[in-house]
């Protein structure tokens, strides 16, 4: 019997990179200025030339950027929007003009314009809309609410070789009711959204149908013994795919009773659950956390982009530090299955473990290593697997970087060597040979800087080797570089250079030569101009010429 999963609420207001200021240090009202505008504004700009017969990317492309902050009699507002080369009306998601403010006073917070907010990771989780809310937190609530426009209407474009895709006008609201602390803490929240269907016309290529959904979640947070954290966020969804299908009993559906008065569910109605919790237990110098998730399949809500659905995970992560910090290591072994409702030809199992080493057996000297195992099986489902077909791999990851500094008055010296492996391990026979691959790669790169000229020399070697049954290839280069800086360090100056040779089951296929050259100017804090050159010339089979020029200016009120 499936029981409900209800989900998590931390709340994160993203103000597209502008901060709201403490208001509360209104304490002499009447010397504040009526009208104070602060923050930054800012133009880039990218030419684009290539000898491909497709280019990568436009010719020319512009944004325009700013974060400014309006302070009202010492009420901030802050603000935040984007403009991108010539499309300065809303038409569609993939256009990137916004406008949102999320000004706060004390315990109230409201956000006007586009946002993107979080109350659950499976209920609204930061998908963008236009509209407006508002949050309390007296004390030790935790309230939120907020309505608005999910998805804009975009009619079917039956002309146009790129069309936008069509979609419907989608509005809907989510609240979130909570008490507690952010270490001891329980939320509930809801999403509740649907597609209005007259908002264009009936699509005739595309086969889009207006759909609606409510998701609840609860989630919380409780510390025991100041060692022992138990977090859990659990959420449930009832997503009707289609609401032009006939209407059916909730039991029909799934839909438990005491949500049947708050939702009609149709034909094309699911509903599905989803949640993770974990228990972890700290010490000063260890620490151990055991997380479980589920997520059902088909697990969705309009309150966010995207879910890894269908799957069942066991996480044990223990951590711990030696030597008064010296020696650090952290790590990580998992169980994962799909296949959940046992409805597919096959179930996919995965065993993930990681480990992660860093070492400073010197003051400069520093050695990160780490290691990944993900192995992937797949055990018979609704048919029986043969053994030709059977999925049975393991990769093998390995890194190891040593660090060595030398430090003085004038110079600065910095030695980085890079070693990795990757392993593709087949154990099926009957596919080895046409999966089994191995990559190997190494770097070294050196870095000098004067500190009493102001100029940086930096050097580097790197090689590559990728080994398969269907190719042998070897890659290997030098780069070089240098930067200075002039007028009180207010002009750097940066050229960066790199040419590399390929070879393919040992005969020569090519080279690759790239640089870059960086100009930047600050005269002022006002003031930030900077102009970025860049050229890649691939003379192997691909055989291409890329040149790009970048140019931004920063102004910072």
């Amino acid at each position: 019997m499936k029981y409900l999963y209800l989900s998590l609420t931390w709340l994160l207001i993203i103000v597209q990179g502008a901060k709201a200021q403490d208001l509360e240090r209104m304490d002499d009202f009447s010397k504040r200025k009526l009208f104070e505008l602060r923050g930054s504004f800012s133009i880039t700009s990218n030419f684009y030339f290539s000898s491909r017969e497709i280019n990568q990317q436009n010719p020319f492309q512009y944004v325009l950027s700013g974060n400014p902050v309006l302070s009202i009699y010492g009420f901030d507002v802050p603000l935040a929007f984007t403009f991108a080369n010539e499309d300065f009306t809303f038409t569609g998601p993939s256009n990137f003009q916004r406008l949102g403010a999320s000004p706060y006073y004390k315990w109230v917070t409201v956000h006007a314009g586009y946002r993107n907010i979080a109350f659950s990771p499976y209920t609204l989780n930061n998908h963008n809309f236009l509209g407006g809310g508002v949050e309390l937190n007296p004390g030790k609530w935790r309230l939120g609410f907020v309505y608005g426009r999910f998805v804009n209407a975009v009619a079917e474009d039956t002309t146009a070789t790129q069309a936008l895709p069509p979609s419907y006008r989608r509005t809907g609201y989510a609240f979130k009711i909570g008490y507690g602390t952010n270490d001891n803490y329980l939320d509930i929240s809801v999403l509740n959204a649907q597609d209005d269907p007259n908002s264009i016309p009936d699509p005739v290529n595309s086969t889009i149908t207006p759909a609606k959904n409510l998701a609840i979640g609860i989630s919380g947070r409780r510390t025991f013994f100041k060692k022992l954290l138990w977090e859990f966020h659990f959420g449930s969804s009832a997503y009707t795919e289609d609401i032009t299908a006939s209407e059916v009993e909730p039991s029909r559906r799934g839909v438990p009773g005491f949500l049947g008065s708050l939702y009609q569910p149709h034909a094309s109605t699911r509903f599905n659950f989803a949640g993770h919790t974990s228990i972890t237990y700290r010490e000063q110098a260890y620490s151990v956390k055991a997380e479980y998730m589920r997520v059902d399949p088909e697990y969705e809500t309009m309150g966010s982009y995207f879910f890894n659905n269908d799957l069942e995970r066991y996480t044990i992560a223990p951590t711990f530090s030696l030597w008064r910090g010296r020696l650090n290591v952290s790590g990580s072994v998992g169980l994962q299955r799909d296949n959940l409702l046992n409805n597919k030809a096959a179930t996919t199992k995965r065993t993930i473990g990681s480990a992660n080493l860093q070492w400073v057996p010197l003051p400069k000297f520093t050695i990160n290593a780490q290691y990944g195992n993900y192995a992937t099986q797949q055990d018979a489902g609704l048919i029986n697997l043969n053994d030709t077909i059977r999925v049975f791999q393991v990769n093998h990851n390995i890194n190891l970087t040593p660090t060595y500094m030398i430090t003085g008055d004038r110079f600065y010296h910095n030695f980085v060597l890079s070693l990795g492996s990757q392993i593709l391990v087949d154990r099926n026979i009957f596919t080895e040979n046409f999966t089994e691959s191995q990559t190997n790669n190494f770097n070294f790169n050196y870095r000098l800087k004067n500190n009493l000229v102001n100029y940086g020399l930096n050097a580097g070697l790197n090689y590559l080797t990728l080994n398969s049954e269907q190719a042998a290839i070897t890659r290997y280069g030098i780069s070089a570089g240098a930067d200075k800086e002039l007028f009180d360090n207010k002009l750097n100056l940066r050229l960066n250079g790199i040419f590399n040779l390929s070879e393919r089951e040992g005969n020569r296929d090519g080279q690759v030569i790239s640089g870059s050259f960086d100009i930047r100017y600050i005269p002022s804090q006002a003031h930030s101009f900077s102009i970025r050159s860049q050229a890649i010339i691939n003379q192997t089979a691909a055989d291409y010429e890329d040149y790009i020029i970048s140019a931004n200016y920063l102004f910072t009120l």
